[in-house]
């Protein structure tokens, strides 16, 4: 589930790595969130050595978002997107929704409820081969139900696949299939 690492800036720039994970999903609410980051920054070693208080942190790392994160990611925003994406997106299709926004271009900030839509839209499964979805639209359809059976198994998959995905279909290199919107 969507994690991030968020270190306290003060004791990163002294040599010191100090931060603390933030498991989302064990957070009722943003103020938990905040509570954490505050935690971790009163706890600084660097500044309980010079007498300061520790104020600025960054996000260092992360796990399972299924998008690119900065370092100085709004961290608001970024509750609201994960709350959004609560139940909306299985776990299962997070690797496919990181997909589908990288290749329409849309920024954190742009997650909505209509990006949901779009997704469930567009989205058409995980696939082995073009042709393995092909050969499923083709029979979800109905297309060779006419066709005697001796005659179905010289239907070519392949040239039916080559053009659906010409200007209808696009595939991810991990194999899912999404349909243009």
């Amino acid at each position: 589930m969507p994690s991030i690492y968020v270190a306290s800036l003060s004791d990163y720039n002294n040599g010191c790595l100090h931060g603390v994970w933030i498991d989302f999903y064990k957070c009722n609410d943003i103020s938990e969130v905040w509570q954490a980051i505050h935690s971790m920054l009163a706890a600084s070693p660097t500044a309980k050595k010079y007498g300061d208080t520790a104020e600025e942190w960054a996000i260092h790392d992360y796990e399972e978002w299924p998008f690119k994160l900065r370092e100085y990611e709004n961290i608001s925003t970024l509750w609201e997107v994960y709350a959004l994406l609560q139940g909306e997106i299985d776990a299962g299709e997070w690797d496919a929704f990181a997909e589908f926004l990288e290749n329409q271009g849309t920024d954190i900030s742009e997650i909505d409820t209509d990006t949901v839509v779009d997704f469930r839209e567009a989205y058409q499964g995980n696939y082995d081969s073009k042709e393995d979805f092909a050969e499923e639209l083709a029979n979800a359809a109905g297309l060779l139900e006419c066709m005697p059976d001796n005659l179905k198994a010289y239907f070519d998959y392949e040239a039916y696949a080559r053009d659906l995905f010409i200007s209808d279909y696009w595939m991810s290199d991990s194999g899912n299939v999404f349909l243009y919107i």
